[in-house]
Parts: C-alpha cells; structure tokens; sequence
C-alpha cells in the first residue's frame, strides 16, 4: 500500500497561501500518481472548521516571527529554546510516524519546508531503519528554513539530510526556483531539480471585454511586498493622461503594523484610485480579485526573494492575469522565462510596464496567459515525474 502524507506544520489558519497551496498540491498529485491514499499533515492550531479532512498533529512553533489573523505574537510561551522547540518537533514526528504506522511504500512531501518541522521529521525517521522507511521529499522555499539567522538553520538541515543519505534513507531535496536549487545543489554536492507550483485551475478567467482597468496588488500589505512603493506607483499612475480611471485594489497592512506605518497607509487611503482592502480576505475574495484584475502588481522587495519564489505570480497564472514584478528576484527568470509579465526596477519603470500591459487587448492578454501556462505546465509535470519516480 503507498500513501501519501503532505506536510506543513505552519499551515496554521484558513488565509493566506498555506492552507490553498497544500490542497492545490493534493489535487495535482491525486491526478498525476496513483495512490492507495492521501493525507494533509497540518498544524493544531488550524480550525477543525477548515481541517475536517486533514491530521492536526504539529505545534505551532513561529509565535512572534509570523502573525497568525486569530492570534498574536504574545500568544509564544516564555524561555522556550530552540534546542526545547527541536525536542517538541521530534517528539511530534515520532508519533505521528507511529501512528499511521508509515513504511517502506509511503511518501512525505514537505511543499515549503520549515527548519523545526524538517529537522523533527529528519530526527525521528532515523530512529527507524532504512529499509523499512518511507520516501522523504522536502522542497525549500527561502522562508523559515532559515529561521536561525543566517544560513545557520537550513546549512544544519543539509548536513542531516547528507547524513541520512548516507546511512541509506531515501531522502530527496528540490527547491522553488531554479536559482534556489542551483545554491542548494552546490551545497549538498548533488544535482537537483526546480519543483514550480502546480497550478490548480483547468483554465484562465478569460480578461474582461468591458472598459474597466483594475490593477490588483494581493496579499496582506507588507513592506518586503511593495506596500511602501505603491503610493508612488499610483499616485504618477493617476496623473498620467488616460490612465485616470485606473483604479488599484490593495490589501492593507497587518494590524500589528498599522501604527507603525499609519503615514503610509493614510496616503495610500487618501488617493482616489485606490481601494484599500483588509489585511486579510477569504480565499472566495481572493479569488474574485484575481478575476476581477487586468494586471497583477508585485513589487518585492529584491533583498528578501533574492532566491525565493512568488505564489502570487503562481496564482496569478493561474487566473490567467499577467505580472508587473521586480528585476533580480529568485522567480523573475521565471517570469520572463514563461512569459509571465514584465520585471521592472524603478517605481516609473512600474507604471510604464502596467501601461504597457493595461493597454493590450483583452483577447492578447488570453492568448499571452494560456501560452505561459502551457509551457509552465510542461515543466511542471517533467519535475514531479522526477521526484516521485
């Protein structure tokens, strides 16, 4: 019997990619391999509302790094240490391995591996033997795998999966992008493959054919996404002849950032092209702002996605809207690649590139967007062929 268990100890609520990605890969993978079963692997703090079907089994380990829109960071237990965080991770993994009795036959894959989550799995799967235990795939995204500062964290989780490959365990590692797996295949001493997102929708959402232009910036306002540069990039947007009636949706800062940058947020408030949203949005309203936009905007910060990847450009994809994005990233050799959208530097260099792209035809942006997804779907078959074979 070969079952497969998707693990992501930080899919901890209902918003954001977490919870939308992991079922997204489930469905991929469901119709792309035959299994005897499958398995979301989620966090205990993620609802029973919205994790019916999936195991609860890991504590959330993040508190005051990452905000969770039912909790806050003070909501972290006092003098808990890494080395008790390592602990509480294995002990974890080893009941959960236990538990559903996983064997030689069965997989895990981690989608976006994180450094207390992979280094409790890695722990307690050594404890069993190597002939009798199952296949771990852990793909790296650049985000929490580096949670000791550095590259402390993720360089320790290398040298462990090292180890266990050396020992005999079947232990696979691939990465977002193809820069990312470039560093990590240099580190580890061993070729590895990109693994992009599988997209989730059959088709596009065909571009409207009426005259509105909606630019949509998604995702919660935060400074390493652009929620600094976007008042700039509006505000010139509606002062340019023809380009009045551009009307920018926007999500707006966490809560907790809020009065930090209060200035910020009531400029943006203030301009009469833009919609400011909550921070956080269901999925529904997610979704109908990507079919409701004519261009994606993600201006990211080049220093944070160096190597890192966009699951707004993978959304954005997947609705069939066109990208206006940041030269230099981990995912702009992606964007270009598979004709996604357009990078850009400056903040004129954005609005030239939405004013570019704005000014296509309805009929072009469809033709452009099912064009990029067929060559990304190509490759994106190609590498999980690769790594559940």
């Amino acid at each position: 019997m070969s079952r497969l268990f998707l693990i992501d100890p930080v899919c901890a609520q209902p918003e954001g990619h977490n919870l939308a990605l992991l079922r997204s890969y489930n469905n991929y993978l469901n119709s792309s391999f035959k299994w005897d079963s499958t398995c979301l692997v989620v966090s205990k703090e993620l609802s029973k509302e919205f994790a019916s079907d999936a195991l609860r089994v890991f504590s959330f380990q993040y508190f005051g790094i990452l905000s969770l829109s039912t909790k806050n960071h003070n909501d972290q237990k006092p003098g808990v240490s890494n080395l008790d965080k390592e602990k509480l991770a294995e002990l974890e993994s080893s009941h959960f391995l236990k538990e559903q009795k996983l064997h030689f036959d069965d997989y895990i894959y981690f989608p976006g591996g994180d450094y207390y989550g992979v280094y409790g799995l890695l722990a307690a799967v050594q404890k069993m033997s190597a002939k009798k235990s199952p296949t771990l795939i852990i793909r790296f995204i650049g985000v929490l795998e580096n949670i000791l500062g550095g590259n402390k964290s993720l360089f320790r989780l290398l040298n462990y999966i090292t180890d266990l490959q050396t020992m005999g365990f079947r232990v696979k590692v691939t990465a977002e992008t193809p820069l990312y797996a470039d560093f990590l295949s240099r580190t580890l001493g061993q070729p590895l493959i990109p693994s992009p997102h599988p997209l989730f929708n059959e088709s596009i959402t065909p571009h409207s054919r009426d005259n509105q232009r909606v630019v949509v910036l998604p995702g919660s306002g935060r400074l390493d996404k652009g929620f600094d540069r976007v008042f700039y990039i509006a505000r010139e947007m509606s002062q340019s002849s023809g380009y009045e009636n551009v009307v920018f949706k926007v999500q707006s800062l966490p809560p907790q950032n809020v009065n930090e940058h209060l200035d910020l947020a009531t400029r943006l408030y203030a301009l009469p092209n833009v919609d400011l949203l909550p921070s956080y949005v269901s999925t529904e309203v997610m979704h109908q702002l990507y079919r409701d936009a004519n261009v994606i905007l993600s201006p990211y910060a080049q220093d944070v996605y160096a190597m890192r990847g966009s699951a707004v450009m993978i959304e954005a994809l997947d609705f069939g809207r066109l990208v206006v994005s940041q030269t230099e990233t981990g995912f702009s050799p992606q964007l270009e690649y598979y004709g996604i959208g357009v990078s850009c530097n400056s903040n004129s260099d954005y609005v030239r590139g939405l004013k570019n792209l704005l000014d296509i035809q309805p009929e072009e942006l469809d033709y452009r967007a099912n064009q990029a997804r067929y060559r990304y779907k190509i490759d994106v078959a190609a590498a999980y062929k690769e790594l559940f074979a």
